[in-house]
């Protein structure tokens, strides 16, 4: 019998952290759903399933401090191992840089960096022990450029994260 790997996809409910999800179930992994939305995490849970996959629906507010860490407990805590990490959680400051609360930025922060971080820093020790591991950050464009007018953040985070990749992979 072989063990099939596990992916852990964040921003899983839809875009592109579904099709993450449906591609890994392709390749024959269990997956383990990540996002607010309950709802449209049961939805496609319920569509992976019937392909034959153990699916985990893990509701989380990846924006709140330590998130990242407590998600990487609640994995653990399952008795998964994560072979595939996909950091595709993301969102969007429509109201500018002086226009949003401070808190609403350090939320942001949070779920574009401070838990991409943390849950690389979780489950990469044990990638790097069984010589096996997938680390797929979610990038943008938007990592190239300076921003949209009053979009600062966005373009930041994304720079923040290609550069944060590129150097983990030096």
């Amino acid at each position: 019998m072989t063990s099939r790997r596990y992916a852990l996809v964040t921003g899983a409910s839809s875009g592109i952290g579904a099709a993450f999800a449906r591609l890994a179930v392709r390749e024959d992994c269990d997956v383990g759903l990540v996002a607010r939305r309950i709802d449209r995490l049961e939805t496609l849970a319920i569509e992976l399933r019937g392909s034959g996959a153990a699916v985990d629906v893990l509701r989380a507010d990846l924006s709140t401090a330590g998130a990242g860490e407590a998600l990487a407990e609640r994995v653990r805590g399952l008795g998964r191992g994560v072979d595939i990490l996909v950091n595709n959680a993301g969102a969007t400051l429509t109201k500018g840089f002086a226009g949003t609360a401070l808190a609403d930025q350090h939320a942001f922060i949070n779920l574009t960096m401070v838990t991409p971080v943390a849950l690389i820093h979780a489950v990469l020790p044990a990638m790097l022990e069984r010589r096996f591991g997938r680390i797929i950050n979610v990038g943008s464009i938007a990592s190239l450029s300076s921003g949209a007018k009053g979009n600062t953040l966005y373009p930041a985070g994304k720079s923040f994260l290609l550069k944060f990749s590129q150097s983990l992979n030096a």
